[in-house]
């Protein structure tokens, strides 16, 4: 049996309802909850569980739109008649800018890792005198 407490049926029942996107903003709990709610292991990984899930589903949904936008700006360019070229160019834009933010990020946390793993070892040598 785990150690690990479990969901509240209140914790699950607004997870379930954040994840179908069928959550009024007047259901959330109030701040003071939420707060004492996310100061549990079990909340606290469900809700970036959750927030992983949602941001994929959005960078699945730039990405389908985009790839439908250059294939018809390609057929824009061999003389098909396309509606909406600027709407489709900005899809382009966007999902551009997705990735360029996802490259960003994904470097930002490899540099916050590095600099901790620095800290972990450097405080690991001023109390051990080892690397």
């Amino acid at each position: 049996m785990s150690d690990q407490p479990k969901l509240t049926n209140a914790q699950y029942d607004f997870l379930r309802r954040l994840r179908e996107n069928d959550l009024p903003t007047f259901d959330w709990p109030s701040p003071a909850i939420l707060r004492k709610w996310m100061r549990r292991d079990t909340f606290r990984r469900a809700i970036e569980s959750l927030q992983e899930a949602i941001l994929l589903r959005g960078d699945l949904h730039v990405a389908a739109i985009a790839s439908r936008a250059a294939i018809n700006l390609q057929n824009h360019l061999q003389n098909t008649p396309v509606q909406h070229v600027g709407e489709l160019a900005g899809a382009l834009r966007a999902s551009h800018q997705r990735l360029r933010e996802l490259r960003q990020a994904d470097l930002r946390q490899r540099s916050l890792d590095i600099r901790e793993e620095h800290d972990r070892l450097s405080r690991r040598h001023r109390v051990t005198g080892e690397w």
